[in-house]
């Protein structure tokens, strides 16, 4: 059974469904054989809910243009345009700052299903850092009884039942 769990979250970009493999491979080969039974690895990926507006935006900007600076116009696109997405209008049900939510909650569900006494690591990098924060920092204040204008943490029981029909 595992005694801890990694759960990485990626940064901004276009980003491969798979950004984690590298990582748990070489975790797992540094940690031998009896170690790595005692270690869960979990990714969260919210990139599948940013990039088909940013792929329907980069079509436009790459037919429609005369001048081609691609690999700055794709990092902007693709870059920027990923926190922009989460902010805006976050506090709108299904929202992408509520999507990216729902993605950290089904990785630390997949942990606790395996043990819920468990300690939980989470590696985050750039974007992934602030989408955790803002995860937490709400987490917090719902537990503190305090309002929560966006994402899960709003109503967390309604949202749990809307996506899993449980607490």
């Amino acid at each position: 059974m595992p005694q801890v769990a990694l759960i990485t979250v990626h940064g901004m970009g276009e980003t491969p469904r798979d950004y984690a493999a590298g990582v748990f491979g070489e975790m797992r080969a540094r940690l031998g054989p009896q170690l790595r039974e005692r270690a869960a690895f979990f990714s969260v990926y919210y990139q599948h809910i940013l990039q088909k507006n940013e792929q329907i935006v980069w079509k436009r900007v790459d037919t429609q243009s005369k001048v081609h600076y691609d690999q700055l116009r794709k990092f902007l696109l693709f870059g920027f345009a990923d926190a922009a997405g989460l902010e805006n209008r976050k506090e709108m049900h299904g929202s992408v700052y509520e999507l990216a939510q729902g993605e950290i909650a089904r990785a630390l569900l997949g942990a606790c299903t395996l043990n819920p006494d468990m300690p939980v690591v989470f590696l985050a990098h750039s974007l992934g850092c602030q989408v955790l924060s803002s995860y937490i920092y709400d987490a917090q204040k719902a537990r503190a009884g305090e309002p929560v204008a966006a994402g899960i943490w709003r109503d967390i029981d309604a949202w749990a039942r809307r996506r899993w029909g449980a607490h």
